[in-house]
């Protein structure tokens, strides 16, 4: 490739990536138009959780990174501090065995050496909590344990779109002019309540 050749097609890419943002807004404009956003269907204040409780003297704070990561990833209520009654326990202790006592709802994770080990257990725990329930010749044991974990009394967040909330009738407030528009279209076209 020689040199006026190279140029051309340096601008051509310098040109493409400077539209590329413009582009980017304007079909995020349009879902947002169309759809409204994301929203999230919150889980039940009394329904069961799984909570990870970092029981070591000195926690460094991976039991409540590994919860919120694992709440977002699996949609599952999953958070970090003190538990109540009929939660799901996970436990990061300083020493010891992996012990995992599904019929009490608990498990218990020896600290690994490194923050990645520690959540690597954590996350063993959290399989083997609801093992009882996966079939081990099912190839997505992920699902299995989601499965379980509803079958146990343990919400799954829903995440669907603002518009498909409202059509449900259960969308929070509106919180900007896309929502709102879709808000207000919704309830105009609703028969009057007699």
């Amino acid at each position: 490739m020689n040199t006026a050749t190279t140029a051309a097609f340096a601008a051509i890419c310098a040109l493409a990536a400077l539209a590329a943002p413009a582009q980017d807004a304007g079909r995020r404009e349009a879902m947002l138009k169309m759809t409204g956003g994301l929203v999230e269907k919150g889980v039940p204040a009394d329904a069961p959780v799984i909570v990870v409780v970092d029981g070591r003297k000195a926690p460094d704070g991976t039991a409540e990174a590994f919860a919120r990561r694992m709440s977002r990833l699996l949609m599952l209520p999953i958070r970090s501090g003190s538990p109540r009654d009929g939660d799901f326990v996970i436990e990061v202790a300083d020493g010891g065995d992996l012990v995992v006592m599904p019929e009490s709802r608990k498990a218990v994770v020896p600290a690994g050496a490194d923050a990645k080990e520690t959540e690597r257990r954590l996350s063993k725990a959290l399989v083997s909590l609801f093992a009882a329930a996966i079939d081990p010749v099912k190839l997505d044991g992920m699902q299995m344990m989601l499965k379980a974990a509803r079958d146990n009394g343990v919400p799954v967040a829903r995440h669907v779109s603002y518009r498909q909330a409202v059509k449900e009738g259960w969308a929070p407030a509106p919180t900007n002019e896309y929502q709102r528009a879709i808000w207000d279209a919704a309830h105009t076209n609703a028969p009057a309540a007699k």
